[in-house]
């Protein structure tokens, strides 16, 4: 939980430097840190079903089986992105 705490407000003084140092806007909108929030707690959620999902799957319950398994569902992740922003996307439309 802190981890996405940390997150969200990382990636939420990001947007305002660089909207605010490279698109010179003042202020960001409403809707930035609250999709921001949805889009992290999404990903974060998603992120951590599946690594635990493959690593209940690998043989032993070491470390070496939880680094095995953060390595092998990277194109998980990406799916679960690529779907959360396409449903952001057209939803907001």
């Amino acid at each position: 939980m802190a981890s996405l705490v940390l997150t969200y407000f990382t990636a939420l003084g990001m947007s305002e430097f660089l909207n605010t140092k490279l698109l010179h806007v003042s202020e960001l909108g409403w809707n930035v840190p609250f999709f921001s929030f949805i889009m992290i707690v999404a990903l974060g959620v998603d992120y951590s079903i599946f690594l635990m999902m493959r690593y209940g799957e690998l043989d032993g319950h070491s470390t070496q089986a939880f680094v095995d398994a953060a390595r092998h569902i990277g194109e998980v992740i990406i799916s679960a992105a690529i779907t959360v922003f396409i449903n952001h996307r057209f939803n907001t439309l």
